[in-house]
Protein backbone atom coordinates (compact mmCIF):
# COMPACT_ATOMS: atom_id res chain seq x y z
CA UNK A 1 0.00 0.00 0.00
CA UNK A 2 1.48 2.85 -1.20
CA UNK A 3 -0.13 6.68 -0.85
CA UNK A 4 0.56 9.33 -2.92
CA UNK A 5 -1.52 12.02 -1.45
CA UNK A 6 -0.83 15.19 -3.72
CA UNK A 7 -2.52 13.08 -6.07
CA UNK A 8 -5.12 11.20 -3.49
CA UNK A 9 -3.81 8.25 -5.19
CA UNK A 10 -3.23 5.11 -3.72
CA UNK A 11 -1.48 2.25 -5.12
CA UNK A 12 -2.35 -1.45 -4.22
CA UNK A 13 -1.20 -4.78 -4.80
CA UNK A 14 -4.42 -6.38 -5.38
CA UNK A 15 -7.33 -3.80 -2.69
CA UNK A 16 -8.80 -2.24 0.00
CA UNK A 17 -11.26 -3.21 2.53
CA UNK A 18 -13.86 -0.75 3.12
CA UNK A 19 -14.28 0.51 6.37
CA UNK A 20 -10.85 0.42 7.13
CA UNK A 21 -8.57 3.18 7.51
CA UNK A 22 -5.79 3.00 5.04
CA UNK A 23 -2.75 3.03 7.00
CA UNK A 24 -4.84 -0.06 9.47
CA UNK A 25 -5.42 -2.31 6.40
CA UNK A 26 -4.69 -6.27 7.17
CA UNK A 27 -1.60 -7.76 5.52
CA UNK A 28 -4.45 -10.08 4.14
CA UNK A 29 -5.35 -6.76 1.70
CA UNK A 30 -2.36 -8.08 -0.50
CA UNK A 31 -4.80 -10.97 -1.95
CA UNK A 32 -8.17 -8.93 -1.93
CA UNK A 33 -9.99 -9.69 -4.79
CA UNK A 34 -13.07 -10.60 -3.30
CA UNK A 35 -14.30 -10.07 0.40
CA UNK A 36 -16.95 -10.75 2.18
CA UNK A 37 -18.57 -7.64 4.78
CA UNK A 38 -19.56 -10.42 7.02
CA UNK A 39 -15.68 -11.61 7.25
CA UNK A 40 -13.75 -8.50 7.84
CA UNK A 41 -10.08 -8.66 7.01
CA UNK A 42 -10.89 -12.66 4.47
CA UNK A 43 -10.26 -12.49 0.89
CA UNK A 44 -10.93 -15.44 -1.88
CA UNK A 45 -9.45 -15.98 -4.97
CA UNK A 46 -11.74 -17.00 -7.56
CA UNK A 47 -12.35 -18.25 -11.37
CA UNK A 48 -11.18 -21.28 -13.02
CA UNK A 49 -7.22 -19.70 -13.00
CA UNK A 50 -7.78 -20.46 -8.71
CA UNK A 51 -8.51 -24.17 -9.09
CA UNK A 52 -5.72 -24.58 -11.97
CA UNK A 53 -3.14 -22.81 -9.53
CA UNK A 54 -4.14 -24.94 -6.59
CA UNK A 55 -6.06 -21.77 -4.77
CA UNK A 56 -9.14 -24.09 -4.26
CA UNK A 57 -11.11 -21.54 -6.03
CA UNK A 58 -14.86 -21.40 -7.54
CA UNK A 59 -15.98 -19.57 -9.87
CA UNK A 60 -16.82 -15.87 -8.99
CA UNK A 61 -20.56 -16.34 -9.99
CA UNK A 62 -20.44 -19.21 -6.87
CA UNK A 63 -18.66 -16.77 -4.49
CA UNK A 64 -21.07 -13.59 -4.91
CA UNK A 65 -24.07 -16.36 -4.48
CA UNK A 66 -22.51 -16.91 -0.73
CA UNK A 67 -21.91 -13.21 -0.28
CA UNK A 68 -18.72 -12.35 -1.71
CA UNK A 69 -18.23 -9.11 -3.59
CA UNK A 70 -15.33 -7.78 -5.66
CA UNK A 71 -13.38 -5.34 -2.92
CA UNK A 72 -14.27 -2.45 -5.71
CA UNK A 73 -18.04 -2.89 -5.80
CA UNK A 74 -17.80 -1.72 -2.11
CA UNK A 75 -14.49 0.37 -1.82
CA UNK A 76 -15.12 3.41 0.24
CA UNK A 77 -11.97 5.41 -0.21
CA UNK A 78 -12.22 8.85 -1.01
CA UNK A 79 -8.67 8.38 -2.93
CA UNK A 80 -8.21 6.85 -6.39
CA UNK A 81 -7.30 3.49 -6.24
CA UNK A 82 -4.72 2.14 -8.92
CA UNK A 83 -4.21 -2.02 -8.49
CA UNK A 84 -3.35 -5.27 -9.89
CA UNK A 85 -3.64 -8.77 -8.95
CA UNK A 86 -7.35 -8.93 -10.74
CA UNK A 87 -6.44 -9.64 -14.44
CA UNK A 88 -8.11 -7.91 -17.02
CA UNK A 89 -7.76 -8.22 -20.92
CA UNK A 90 -7.69 -4.16 -21.19
CA UNK A 91 -7.35 -1.88 -18.30
CA UNK A 92 -10.02 -1.43 -16.17
CA UNK A 93 -12.15 1.73 -14.58
CA UNK A 94 -14.75 1.40 -11.95
CA UNK A 95 -16.50 4.29 -10.29
CA UNK A 96 -18.47 4.17 -7.18
CA UNK A 97 -20.89 6.92 -6.49
CA UNK A 98 -19.52 9.71 -4.67
CA UNK A 99 -15.83 7.83 -3.87
CA UNK A 100 -12.61 7.51 -5.97
CA UNK A 101 -12.63 5.81 -8.84
CA UNK A 102 -10.52 1.83 -8.99
CA UNK A 103 -7.99 1.78 -11.75
CA UNK A 104 -6.96 -2.20 -12.27
CA UNK A 105 -3.42 -2.39 -14.58
CA UNK A 106 -2.96 -6.02 -14.60
CA UNK A 107 -3.51 -7.04 -17.94
CA UNK A 108 -1.76 -10.51 -17.84
CA UNK A 109 1.81 -10.22 -18.38
CA UNK A 110 2.66 -13.86 -16.68
CA UNK A 111 -0.23 -15.10 -18.61
CA UNK A 112 1.46 -13.94 -22.00
CA UNK A 113 -0.95 -10.83 -22.38
CA UNK A 114 0.64 -7.27 -21.46
CA UNK A 115 2.42 -4.81 -18.58
CA UNK A 116 0.09 -1.77 -18.25
CA UNK A 117 1.49 1.14 -16.79
CA UNK A 118 -1.57 4.11 -15.89
CA UNK A 119 -0.16 7.55 -16.65
CA UNK A 120 -2.40 9.65 -13.51
CA UNK A 121 -1.57 13.66 -12.66
CA UNK A 122 -3.22 16.16 -10.72
CA UNK A 123 -6.51 16.19 -13.05
CA UNK A 124 -6.84 12.27 -13.15
CA UNK A 125 -5.76 9.87 -15.75
CA UNK A 126 -3.54 10.77 -17.84
CA UNK A 127 -3.31 8.11 -20.20
CA UNK A 128 -2.49 3.85 -19.98
CA UNK A 129 0.74 2.55 -21.85
CA UNK A 130 0.78 -1.14 -22.44
CA UNK A 131 3.65 -3.63 -23.96
CA UNK A 132 2.67 -6.99 -25.01
CA UNK A 133 4.83 -9.63 -23.36
CA UNK A 134 7.47 -11.67 -25.17
CA UNK A 135 6.99 -14.88 -23.55
CA UNK A 136 3.45 -17.04 -21.69
CA UNK A 137 5.05 -17.51 -18.36
CA UNK A 138 2.42 -19.66 -16.76
CA UNK A 139 0.99 -21.59 -19.53
CA UNK A 140 -0.86 -23.83 -17.18
CA UNK A 141 -2.94 -20.84 -15.89
CA UNK A 142 -3.24 -19.43 -19.29
CA UNK A 143 -6.21 -16.83 -19.23
CA UNK A 144 -7.90 -18.01 -22.64
CA UNK A 145 -9.38 -14.20 -22.93
CA UNK A 146 -6.40 -12.19 -23.54
CA UNK A 147 -6.38 -14.23 -26.85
Amino acid sequence: LHVIDSLQLVLVHAGLFPGIPLYKQPKSVCRAQMIHPFYPGSTKWWGEDAKLLGFGGKTEEGRVKEGWERWYKVHDHEQHVIFGHSTFAQPFIYQNNGYGMTIGVDTGSCFGGSVTACIFDTNGINSFVSIKCKKLYYPDAYRSFLE
